[in-house]
């Protein structure tokens, strides 16, 4: 009978390297800072209000009523990167795609609080934060070193 070789193979510099570029890395959604300078100006206008426009958190109140499914996320994520099923570069752009697509999905479903009815007029439209889907289209992600 032949004896079989036996390798033993150890992952853990791998795993060790993929943790490190996690653990050096932020993920940010929303208007990035590629976006247009009046495109920010217009979504801070709305996000926080202005004397003649109600606030329409669609970032914060995004993050705020998904902090968990995106902390469940994250700890998915990271099991798949330590089983090396995922690199840390996939596991971040997972993460920011799903912010992304959340902040979005706020803009698309918020009605409140409602617009007056001078703009509903001018707009003809219900929708407060969607005029051509400019914004909408220009919430993004990053992943950059912390």
């Amino acid at each position: 009978m032949a004896l079989k070789k036996i390798k033993d193979v150890n992952h853990w510099h791998v795993i060790k390297d993929q943790l490190g570029v996690l653990d050096n890395a932020v993920v940010k959604a929303g208007l990035t800072g590629s976006t247009k300078p009046e495109i920010v100006e217009y979504g801070t206008y709305n996000e926080l209000g202005t004397s003649t426009i109600p606030a329409r958190s669609f970032i914060r109140s995004t993050a705020d009523n998904q902090r968990g499914k995106w902390d469940a996320l994250s700890d998915k994520l990271l099991g798949s990167v330590i089983d090396r099923k995922h690199s840390a570069s996939k596991a971040l752009d997972d993460l920011g795609k799903q912010a992304q697509f959340d902040i979005r999905k706020t803009i698309n479903t918020l009605r409140t609080p409602p617009l007056s009815p001078k703009t509903i007029k001018r707009k003809k439209s219900t929708k407060p934060l969607i005029n051509q889907g400019t914004m909408l289209n220009a919430i993004e992600y990053e992943v950059t070193k912390r």
